[in-house]
């Protein structure tokens, strides 16, 4: 009965994962059309603009829901629908924008994996604006970050776009690592990862204050980091100096 209960819980989690599932089916088609076909350049830009569109599609159907799913992980409700939305017609401009984007498409250069690449950023941040975890949380920054490094030093032969790529690179793995650190901290003083299980352990009261202040300052600097606030945001001219027009737009808007 137990088992039955379990299968129960996991079809409707799908259920709500659904426009996640449609952006890595995308994203693995963008891939594996890359490799196939070598002569349409902008084949998996379609292809990636429709997957968006798709996943907007079933993204409606989330819409007025307010429900948690995998073992409370993750939420579905009006503030992570609206964001993913938001996430949606920001990726699609960009990558619209991108198709005019004479840098972008120098002789010998491959678009596919630019293309599945913001496919893949837009995964990360549809997991991000519904993440009630501290794991689920730091694993969908990491997502997120791991392609806009990369989409940063895109255009390789530029010097500015591999200096950015590598200081962007650099300053994002110490930034994740004290982050990282912070969130074991508070794991190890709250005993538990969950977001509102945390909130309601502050409200008891009667805790050690010391642990919980360097463990939010440590989780202050890594999310500091990647919204680029002051003082974290030294990092931030060199990177959008650097990188595609495009990518520049992208993160000075959507992974804020």
């Amino acid at each position: 009965m137990a088992i039955d209960n379990q299968y129960i819980y996991l079809a409707e989690s799908i259920k709500y994962f659904q426009p996640e599932i449609v952006l890595v089916i995308t994203y693995i088609t963008g891939v594996l059309l890359d490799l196939i076909v070598k002569k349409n350049r902008n084949l998996v830009g379609y292809i990636s603009i429709i997957g968006m569109i798709i996943a907007g599609v079933f993204l409606t159907f989330n819409v007025g829901v307010s429900q948690k799913i995998f073992s409370d992980t993750l939420a579905i409700d009006p503030f992570s629908t609206f964001f993913k939305f938001l996430t949606l017609i920001t990726t699609i401009l960009i990558s619209l924008m991108s198709f005019s984007y004479k840098e972008l498409y120098a002789p010998g250069r491959k678009t596919g994996e630019y293309y599945s690449m913001l496919v893949g950023m837009t995964f990360g941040m549809f997991i991000l604006s519904s993440a009630i975890n501290l794991i689920t949380i730091y694993l969908s920054i990491e997502i997120l970050s791991l392609s806009s490094y990369v989409l940063a030093g895109y255009t390789k032969e530029n010097r500015r776009a591999n200096e950015a790529s590598l200081k962007y690179v650099i300053y994002g793995s110490l930034s994740s690592g004290i982050m990282i650190y912070g969130m074991s901290l508070m794991f190890g003083t709250t005993m538990t990862l969950d977001i509102h299980q945390i909130n309601a352990f502050f409200v008891k009261g009667n805790f050690d204050y010391f642990p919980i202040i360097v463990s939010s300052v440590m989780i202050l600097v890594g999310f500091g980091y990647k919204i680029s606030a002051v003082p974290f945001h030294y990092w931030t001219p060199d990177v959008y100096e650097g990188a595609p027009i495009t990518i520049t737009s992208f993160l000075s808007v959507a992974s804020k």
